[in-house]
């Protein structure tokens, strides 16, 4: 039963060069996967104080070095922002701008944006909860770690969209540039992807 695997009460501290995260499990959340993202090649100390168990994975992500070309241009997406140079707590915004433009007269029906942040940065969720209430085309969002996810309303042909948000710069990285997509929900092999360019935060 879950009884014996909710008995915890556990604070965790992981310590990295840029600082200190403390996590809590509780009966509460014992089942909820907490991420904390650490510079690549640091040195890791990980305490525990409290009583119960916990497993601790570490995962090592990579970017692909060019976005996938695709057979048609039904689905275009570009993704830019506003620096290339940032120091830690300083907002870049991130600007997309996506359009549809089918070699027949078709719907795209749901269209997904699947927008990487670059490593080192974490979206800024009131400017993109924002972005979609003001806009009717946006159906719901979604962060997963470094990725914001958009659901579009029907696109037709000659459609173009062009929105913005805002990503706060965390921790100092040389980050490479990371791919996006679009694609239509039901009919994925219309997509579009893009690479985004290099972004490099410093200490302040």
């Amino acid at each position: 039963g879950t009884g014996a695997r909710a008995d915890i009460d556990l604070d965790i501290e992981v310590k990295t060069s840029t600082g200190t995260t403390t996590l809590s499990l509780t009966p509460e959340n014992f089942d909820v996967l907490q991420i904390v993202e650490i510079p690549i090649n640091d040195v890791v100390e990980i305490k525990t104080t409290g009583k119960g168990e916990a497993i601790a994975q570490v995962v090592k992500r990579f970017n692909l070095p060019e976005a996938g070309t695709t057979e048609n241009d039904i689905l275009k997406i570009d993704v830019t922002y506003n620096a290339t140079e940032v120091e830690v707590n300083d907002r870049i915004t991130v600007s997309v701008h996506l359009s549809f433009n089918p070699p027949v007269p078709m719907e795209a029906g749901m269209t997904v944006l699947d927008i990487s942040i670059p490593t080192g940065f974490a979206p800024v969720t009131e400017t993109i909860a924002e972005l979609v209430a003001k806009n009717e085309n946006f159906k719901r969002y979604e962060i997963a770690g470094r990725k914001v996810i958009f659901y579009i309303e029907n696109l037709k042909p000659g459609d173009t969209l062009d929105f913005s948000f805002q990503a706060v710069a965390v921790y100092p990285v040389k980050a490479k540039g990371v791919a996006s997509q679009a694609y239509a929900y039901y009919q994925p092999e219309i997509t579009g992807e893009t690479l985004g360019v290099d972004i490099t935060i410093t200490e302040n």
